[in-house]
Parts: C-alpha cells; structure tokens; sequence
C-alpha cells in the first residue's frame, strides 16, 4: 500500500529490479509470519490437549476422592458391614466408570457366596441368592488372596469362560476385602 501511496501521490517509480526485489522480501516477510502462525498455533494446540487431560485428572481425582469420602462417612455411620460393602461397591464403579458390579460374602457355614448387592445387571442372580464358590471366577480371588483383573473373560487362561452378554464387556475386576479377621472374605 505504502508503494502504491508513493507511485501515485509522490510520482514516484521504481525500475524491474527494484520490484522484484521489493516482491521477493514481501515473500520472505509473509512467509516468516505464516511460520511464525504455525508454531504459535502448534503450541496452543499442545497447550489446549494438556489443559484438557489435566482437567480429566482433576476430574478423575475427583471423583475418587468422593468415593474414599463416601465409603469412609458410612463406615463411621454404619454398623452393617453388608451395606458398607454396598457403598464400596457405589464408589468402585463411580471410579472406574463402570455400569455393571456385584457385591458377594463368603458365607463361613455353607462355603459359597451370597449376593450382598447388584448394580446394572437386569435379571439372574437377586440380594441374598447363593452362588457356589467353585462355579465362579471369583474363586481363584478367593484362594489367591488378591484382586483378580481380567481383560477378556473367554481369553484369559484363568477363567476361560464364555461371556454372558447381559454384563456386557468381557472385562471385570474382582477385588477380596477382608473383614474382622484375616480369613474372612
């Protein structure tokens, strides 16, 4: 603008090489700003994906917190250790962002599981329905003594069991929690 302001008021004109040199730092110029527009919309962008998986992790914290809170307020509430374990199981699916979960007890006297609770299953099993210990995956967590996780229930070489559709994914974790004594599950 400022050379066409100066060729039209002033009168003044510039010779082939002048131009051309005028043209090729223009080039140069306008090149180096879209560089320069390009980095800065390259570190906005990483800047903009960190702020978001930062605030999915506060997020996530969140909601974890919230549950070690929930789970502690009813164990000081509450005496009945089977809706503790309810409680628990609220806040273990809040935090893994599940839909389905169950809650079951050893029961010491017949040797098999008792639903304690459900959440997300429709049909099967209802509160207080007994299971035996050695029909279900959740024996080897019972004998091993530790949380079992498994990404693929006809796959793993653990449970090698067909999927039952109304739960879904293949996946699941199961977690013992021990009470009063150290045998107890």
């Amino acid at each position: 603008l400022i050379l066409v302001y100066m060729h039209y008021d002033a009168d003044v004109t510039f010779n082939y090489y002048v131009s051309t040199l005028f043209t090729i730092i223009l080039l140069i110029v306008l090149t180096g700003l879209y560089i320069l527009f390009s980095i800065f919309n390259n570190v906005f962008s990483f800047a903009e994906s960190v702020i978001k998986e930062l605030t999915e992790q506060a997020s996530q914290s969140h909601v974890e917190l919230t549950a070690i809170k929930d789970v502690a307020n009813k164990a000081f509430q509450s005496s009945d250790f089977e809706d503790l374990l309810n409680t628990f199981l609220d806040a273990a699916l809040a935090v893994t962002n599940s839909q389905i979960g169950s809650s079951f007890i050893v029961d010491p006297e017949t040797k098999r599981l008792r639903l304690v609770g459900s959440r997300g299953i429709k049909g099967g099993l209802k509160k207080g329905d007994y299971i035996d210990i050695d029909d279900s995956v959740i024996k080897r967590v019972i004998t091993d003594r530790k949380p079992l996780l498994v990404k693929d229930i006809e796959k793993d070489p653990r449970t090698q069991k067909k999927n039952d559709p109304k739960y879904g994914s293949p996946s699941f974790l199961s977690i013992p929690i021990y009470a009063r004594h150290k045998d107890d599950v």
